[in-house]
């Protein structure tokens, strides 16, 4: 995670892009249901673009080390 910037800088955040789910039927399908959630809210963040695109995407990072994050 540590990459300086949080979520909301889409610039310089990670991503996560076309994700999909193998189940036993072998097909590759988009999930239903995707929401974004940071426990250590301090340490990262997490930003879900899933309105007018195809595919859900989710955006994360974080200052990595600091004094508020363990």
């Amino acid at each position: 995670m540590g990459n300086g910037q949080f979520a909301s800088v889409l610039s310089f955040s990670s991503a996560i892009t076309r994700m999909r789910i193998h189940d036993n039927s072998d097909v590759l399908k988009i999930p239903e249901l995707v929401y974004d959630y940071s426990d250590e809210y301090n340490c990262y963040d997490v930003w879900l673009m899933s309105d007018y695109i195809d595919d859900p995407q989710f955006y994360y990072g974080g200052p990595g080390r600091n004094p508020k994050c363990p």
